[in-house]
């Protein structure tokens, strides 16, 4: 047998190993003598101590293992008696790592042979046959590591007994549970936290511990074993002996024990506190603090809810709006506290009289709603009649006073044809005023049939009401903010203004409510020119919020648009306060732009001119022709959030809201989604090019004032 032996230096780095390994043996097994020769000048090249030991054959290759064992062995993958990986000596073989190296081509083979055993494998290059020494240095490391772990590994199984007390003392509750949900180990930490001893809870299961239904934990259990890569948390309430239940949260996941037997190890710790914080937080977010009942705006999501159940479902349910009246002769005669105090009285009243699955709330000063689930008109009127009889008969005492009060309920059905949550309430609003106008202690059912006559009736008093509301300076500006989509954090603020309208007790009326009638009284044109010299003059006066604004939009309605003065009473105001004409955008419903086509252009053209932007509002919900993009002189395309808010469910408004996106910007237009309600919304209109989103996620309208405090923050 020809063998070659050459000695070589060995690279610094490798003193520590060579403690362990005096002088580290190679052993290259390589027929192509080219190949042998470049990788042995290779090692002359290095610095320290090494062996190498080159041979040309398979056989060859068995002899020189058997007579000095090398420490690593680099092996062509094609020799002439057969193959390198042939040199492997099994799964369980740990005594020598071994380096497969092979030609461009065979490399799906090579990486068959690391599945064999091989440690690694290298395709031939000059760099890598000269870079051999490096190589195999590194696999000895490696191979080194390797062997030590498993050493480790079956040392730690061993002393087992040692770490024992670390398990037991650990700060957490430490339990393993089998696949059956049976309890095998409990460390004392655990056992002292739930008041059970280690053999009171060791062989039972787990979910007898549970101070709740159990099936949710064995469902939770079953998932761990389902699922054993992943890592399972959840929380749960359990009890403990002599002393009230905790809350823990647990932390779980599958291993396997030294007899392959998968076990599921859990970690708990207390969160009871943390736990009653949150449902404190909770309750005071979706409780009105004075009455203790539900609040607005929970009610208002449970009113959503039971809409949409009603629309998948068909089933019919009722929604009651309660307005206290002569409440506010106590407050005027006995003060702000006696009104309190009776309506505590009240709530406790009510709830005394509503079932348990239905929801009461107090909505308002003197105003309060009840959701009646699964119940037809006819039976939600005995319950209307036994709360206003409730009221009625109900006596307030005050110190030497007493009083007797009423109340007017307006009931709505909740059918499958309802439009919304928001026009529910507005109904029931319009309904409970019906009452009012009757003589008040009334109730008014809301019929669809005639709600357009009713809608006419409690529109006529509104044209007296808005007047009046002009002249004491009882309207607000509100605003939303209008993110941009595309991850900038250098562009100015961008907002809607939006205008909210408050009665004579100082209380908002909502926009649905007085706005169309507005509409109907040609009053819009006066209220439009209150928002526009108001924001000017606003923006005027708050100089450095205006430097830092980019774009301030402003709602126009139909009847302004189209009025042949209203462009030019826009340009004067502009003039008159100063404001950058570019930081100003007029939202023009589509609607009005279909109808007015010809008016509307004369308008933008005029404010364009002087540098105004536009914007097409509530585009879609006309279901429009896209040709009047084309023709329109808008800037952006603000898209109807009917289709917004369902393209998660809904692939039709899915695909709706992606083709009015893609044209508008085909067309060189900004794309506004309106109502995105939650990130995942959100982050779909990033995904499909969306230029900006507005909607309660981004912001909910705040008070003009909430612009001021920033402006001088």
């Amino acid at each position: 047998m020809a063998v070659d032996k050459i000695m070589t230096p060995l690279e610094s780095e490798a003193t520590a190993l060579t403690k362990r390994l005096s002088a580290p043996k190679v052993l290259l097994v390589e027929d192509e003598k080219a190949h042998a020769e470049l990788i042995s000048r290779g090692f002359e090249a290095g610095g320290g101590q090494m062996t190498l030991t080159v041979v040309h054959s398979l056989q060859e290759a068995r002899e020189a293992m058997a007579d000095s064992p090398p420490d690593v062995v680099v092996t062509d993958l094609n020799l002439p008696d057969g193959k390198g990986t042939d040199l492997l000596q099994g799964e369980e073989d740990d005594s020598v790592p071994i380096v497969v190296i092979t030609g461009h081509g065979d490399e799906q083979k090579a990486a068959a042979a690391i599945k064999a055993g091989a440690l690694q494998y290298v395709v031939k290059s000059d760099s890598t046959l000269a870079e051999m020494p490096r190589i195999a240095m590194g696999a000895i490391r490696e191979w080194s590591g390797l062997v030590d772990k498993k050493r480790a590994e079956a040392a730690l199984r061993s002393s087992e007994q040692r770490y024992r007390s670390l398990y037991d003392e650990s700060p957490s509750m430490c339990f393993t549970v089998d696949r059956h949900g049976t309890v095998l180990t409990v460390n004392h930490f655990a056992s002292e936290q739930l008041g059970f001893g280690v053999g009171e809870i060791i062989g039972k299961p787990l979910v007898d511990l549970y101070a709740m239904e159990q099936a949710g934990g064995l469902d939770q259990l079953k998932s761990c074993f389902a699922e054993p890569d992943h890592v399972h948390r959840w929380e749960v309430r359990c009890r403990r002996h002599g002393a009230s239940p905790i809350w823990m949260r647990a932390t779980a996941r599958v291993a396997n024990d030294v007899d392959g037997e998968p076990l599921a190890l859990i970690v708990c710790d207390d969160i009871t506190e943390t736990r009653h914080k949150s449902e404190r937080l909770a309750y005071q977010v979706s409780h009105d603090p004075l009455t203790g009942l539900l609040n607005r705006s929970e009610f208002e999501q449970r009113l959503e809810k039971l809409h949409q159940n009603a629309k998948s479902t068909g089933t019919v349910h009722v929604l009651l709006f309660l307005d206290l009246d002569r409440f506010k002769t106590i407050n005027d005669n006995c003060g702000h506290q006696a009104g309190d105090e009776l309506l505590r009285q009240l709530a406790g009243l009510l709830g005394s009289k509503v079932r348990q699955r239905d929801t009461l709330a107090r909505i308002g000063g003197d105003e309060f709603g009840v959701l009646v689930e699964h119940c037809q008109v006819k039976d939600a009127l005995r319950v209307a009649h036994t709360l206003r009889q409730l009221v009625e008969e109900f006596r307030f005492v005050w110190i030497d006073k007493s009083f007797s009060i009423g109340v007017s309920i307006g009931l709505v059905p909740i059918t499958e044809t309802s439009e919304s949550g928001a026009e529910l309430l507005a109904a029931a609003d319009a309904a409970c005023y019906a009452a009012k106008d009757r003589g008040r202690n009334w109730i008014h059912v809301y019929h669809e049939d005639i709600a357009e006559t009713e809608k006419k009736d409690r529109e006529r008093p509104w044209s007296s009401r808005i007047q009046n509301a002009l002249e004491d300076d009882r309207f607000r500006l509100y605003y939303q903010p209008i993110a941009p989509l595309d991850g900038s954090s250098d562009r100015g603020e961008c907002y809607e203004l939006l205008v909210r309208m408050l009665d004579q007790r100082h209380h908002p009326v909502l926009p649905g409510a007085f706005l169309p009638a507005a509409e109907r009284y040609s009053l819009s044109v006066q209220v439009d020119q209150w928002v526009v010299s108001t924001a000017l003059r606003w923006l005027a006066d708050h100089r450095d919020h205006l430097e830092r604004l980019d774009t301030c939009s402003i709602n126009l309605s139909g009847q302004s648009i189209t009025n042949p003065r209203f462009a030019q009473f826009i340009v004067d105001e502009l003039r008159h306060t100063g404001v950058s004409p570019q930081k100003i955008c007029f939202e023009i419903p589509e609607t009005v732009a279909l109808v007015n086509l010809s008016s509307v252009t004369g308008f933008t053209s005029v404010l364009r001119e002087k540098g105004c932007q536009f914007a097409l509002d509530d585009f879609g919900s006309g279901l429009s022709s896209f040709s009047c993009l084309r023709s329109l002189a808008v800037d952006y395309i603000k898209i109807d959030g009917l289709f917004v808010r369902d393209i998660l469910e809904d692939p039709m408004h899915l695909a709706i809201v992606k083709s009015i996106n893609e044209i508008g910007q085909l067309v060189g237009k900004k794309t506004v989604a309106e109502s995105v309600e939650s990130r995942a919304v959100l982050e779909r209109l990033q995904e499909m090019g969306f230029d900006y989103a507005q909607g309660y996620y981004v912001g909910r309208p705040q008070p003009r004032q909430a612009v001021q405090v920033r402006a001088t923050a």
